[in-house]
């Protein structure tokens, strides 16, 4: 809406995920920004090599408009890897019930938190707490493609950076 409000106004974005670089937008001469990719695939192959014995990976996220705007549903997170891997939809659950099932899972299981802004009930979250509870709870180790997240208990494995993205623009 930029030609109806302010057309002379210079307009500068951040972190728009989902593209490789600014050439996947029609921008104006004004308007500029940041974009992010974080590539999934290598966390997956990362984890393949790291733990050979995963066979099935739950992944967490939530279901409000930010959730879904910037994580990937379980059929996208599969065009990801050609690996044997099993992915398990867990945004159908409240956090408490993730911090259930997450306490049970098979040694050969993960857990790969994306965001979880909202759950399945309704209740709105911090990602960085609920991940934070998430970890408590588990008996498999938690992966993350954010390094923000470092520090929570989550394991190693590729991760995006956003002060890298911030430094290369």
């Amino acid at each position: 809406y930029q030609d109806s409000i302010r057309p002379e106004t210079p307009a500068i974005f951040f972190d728009v995920q989902g593209f490789e670089s600014l050439a996947d937008f029609s921008l104006t001469p004004n308007i500029t920004g940041v974009t992010s990719w974080s590539d999934r695939r290598r966390l997956f192959n990362w984890i393949r090599r790291a733990m050979p014995d995963v066979r099935d990976i739950y992944s967490v996220t939530g279901v409000g408009l930010i959730d879904k705007e910037t994580t990937f549903e379980v059929e996208r997170l599969e065009e990801f890897t050609s690996e044997n891997f099993t992915f398990h939809d867990w945004s159908i659950y409240s956090l408490e019930e993730i911090q259930d099932k997450a306490a049970s899972i098979p040694h050969h299981g993960l857990i790969y938190y994306q965001l979880l802004f909202e759950d399945a009930g309704g209740k709105k979250h911090i990602p960085l707490k609920a991940l934070e509870e998430i970890v408590a709870s588990s008996s498999v180790p938690v992966v993350s493609s954010f390094d923000q997240f470092i520090g929570t208990g989550t394991i190693g494995g590729f991760m995006f950076s956003i002060e890298e993205v911030a430094a290369k623009s």
